[in-house]
């Protein structure tokens, strides 16, 4: 799926984020936060740390945030990518951050 991404949008940067282990910030805040979900399927569990291997293998940087989940990773990258751009007074950084997708 990875190569496919990599072949049909040709990105220029690509990172893959995943949760990392253990709880998030929202656990403390809301105790019965995602309590109505049952735990990961093992036989899923057994997959990550191998299709972390695949992922560093291609070359991809794999980001994972201690206690934070990955939309909040996302939406911070993102607005991190666009306040930069805005605030930037180097126009070859504006060019390198005008995008938006």
């Amino acid at each position: 799926m990875l190569r496919k991404l990599r072949e049909d949008y040709r990105p220029k940067l690509m990172v893959v984020i995943f949760d990392a282990p253990g709880k998030t910030f929202r656990d403390d805040l809301f105790p019965a936060y995602k309590a109505h979900r049952p735990p990961m399927p093992e036989d899923l569990r057994e997959q990550i740390e191998p299709l972390h291997a695949v992922i560093q293998a291609m070359g991809l940087p794999l980001l994972r945030v201690p206690e934070v989940e990955v939309a909040e990773v996302v939406v911070l990258g993102k607005t991190n990518v666009v306040e930069r751009r805005k605030n930037s007074r180097n126009h070859a950084l504006r060019q390198i951050l005008r995008r938006d997708g």
